[in-house]
């Protein structure tokens, strides 16, 4: 008899450790970033609307991307496997303030798939020139995501905290730094996508969705 209430245990522990296993890899394996054409976000910030939409593939900056406005401003997100970058441009708009673009590129800003507690970080370190002035420019953003549950009325979604940070030395003196930095929280929903976003003492809240 305890042979059989063995046999049952083990089995019944079998079952759903799998099935544990096939939730955890359903979860993680969901697009929580779709970039497909058509899809399009309506967000609430301080009272005013924020439209997000993707519009199609192109070719932008060297590579083939797919084009998402927000607020009819175009942004260039990439798709590689298992991340997704978005083309940044860093502009002099504090030390000399001449508007001139210091940097640009492709920035690592998801990683999938999201996983409780994963972290990912994109680095970089060159030499740029601002009003013919050379500076060592190092560039760095961390992402972390942490399993959160509902958010919006929306389940099983991932809270990803994101930190950025840049930094100028002038190469003919290394007293002259200057840093940057920001930081921002997320939460993304599967199939969904962003239905939260905390930034710069903003909230923005996901209103509408469609695909």
């Amino acid at each position: 008899m305890r042979f059989n209430q063995s046999v049952c245990l083990f089995t019944f522990l079998l079952l759903f450790s799998s099935c544990s296993d096939d939730f955890l890899l359903n979860r993680t394996g969901a697009d929580y970033f779709p970039l497909k054409k058509g899809c399009a976000w309506t967000y609430a910030v301080d009272g005013e609307s924020v439209w997000v939409e993707v519009i199609g593939d192109s070719n932008a900056y060297g590579h083939f991307v797919t084009v998402v406005t927000r607020n009819f401003v175009e942004e260039y997100w990439l798709e590689e496997r298992g991340k997704v970058k978005k083309f940044v441009a860093f502009l002099d708009t504090m030390i000399y303030q001449t508007g001139d673009t210091i940097e640009m590129g492709y920035k690592l800003i998801y990683q999938f798939p999201l996983v409780n507690q994963a972290r990912w970080e994109d680095k970089e370190l060159d030499t740029v020139v601002v009003a013919g002035d050379s500076f060592q420019h190092l560039y760095t953003l961390e992402g972390t995501s942490l399993y959160f549950g509902t958010v919006n009325s929306y389940s099983d979604c991932y809270k990803v905290e994101f930190y950025e940070m840049r930094e100028l030395i002038a190469l003919s003196d290394t007293n002259r730094r200057y840093r940057f930095s920001d930081s921002w929280v997320e939460f993304l929903a599967p199939g969904v996508g962003v239905v939260r976003r905390e930034r710069g003492g903003k909230v923005e809240n996901l209103v509408s969705f469609q695909q």
